[in-house]
């Protein structure tokens, strides 16, 4: 499949051809077979500009099957869910007319689990079968292709589905020195030049300050309910320039303040 730049090209002519945003890839593998892989951390801002161009291409597409892999989700914030419900609620007559079948490649463990349990939940219009492999998946969905072309769609997923490795190395690299953290002694470390990590950060719709900070706020989650410092402190100590910088990356990851989600989830005496 081709990589569309554009997003309005894409609508116009979706056959053949994929877009990406920040954290998903949308296609069209043919007439009949249109799918999503979704990576990293599913928040509201990215799923709402997937869930804007699965509007505008699901009013001129005829029955089909879907296929949505999310083995490279990390996380799903709450708001997330909710999107994902008014948008099933929101389209559901046109759902059940032009999609036949979904197909899902599940993430593992709980988060796996709780993504799949959210079909019933949303009581899906459409048959609904969960998988952990692209090609029992395609198998099931039993598209019109020959067996060259879902073999290469099968390819086309898996080396997808495997992008996200990236960010969980980089992740793990930042995770030893949040507070000195710099794109040149990052990249060093992975093994790979600072403008190769950065173009392939750029092509996952994402950037090194932007991991940088989510993974500062998930050892900032961490020490909030291990440990009563204050915020102020645990801001610094992770590299913020202010508790005020700190609160407002939270939010925007997370989709509360650090406070709130402190009261939240710390064990009540």
């Amino acid at each position: 499949m081709i990589l569309e730049q554009d997003v309005d090209a894409f609508v116009a002519d979706p056959v053949g051809r994929y877009v990406t945003g920040g954290g998903w890839l949308h296609f069209c593998a043919g007439p009949k077979l249109w799918g999503a892989l979704l990576w990293g951390r599913a928040e509201k801002q990215n799923l709402t500009s997937l869930f804007d161009l699965v509007e505008r291409t699901l009013e001129q597409a005829d029955e089909h099957v879907s296929l949505l892999d999310i083995r490279g989700l990390e996380h799903v914030d709450l708001a997330s869910f909710g999107l994902i419900g008014r948008y099933m609620s929101k389209h559901r007559s046109t759902l059940e007319r032009r999609v036949l079948r979904h197909a899902s490649i599940r993430a593992e463990g709980l988060l796996g689990a709780v993504i799949s349990g959210s079909y019933e939940i949303f009581a899906a219009p459409y048959p609904v079968s969960l998988f952990t492999d692209v090609g029992a998946a395609l198998a099931w969905l039993d598209p019109p292709m020959d067996p060259s072309s879902r073999e290469n769609l099968a390819t086309f997923c898996e080396n997808a589905s495997g992008v996200p490795s990236l960010l969980s190395q980089l992740h793990a690299v930042l995770a030893t020195d949040l507070d000195r953290a710099d794109l040149a002694s990052s990249a060093a470390k992975m093994g790979i030049s600072a403008r190769t990590l950065q173009r392939r950060l750029h092509e996952l719709g994402t950037s090194f300050r932007s991991e940088l900070d989510v993974t500062r706020i998930r050892e900032g989650q961490r020490r909030m309910l291990h440990s009563d410092s204050p915020l102020t402190q645990i801001a610094i100590d992770l590299g913020f320039s202010s508790l005020q910088n700190f609160s407002r990356q939270f939010r925007r990851v997370i989709g509360e303040t650090p406070s709130a989600w402190r009261q939240r989830v710390q064990p009540r005496a």
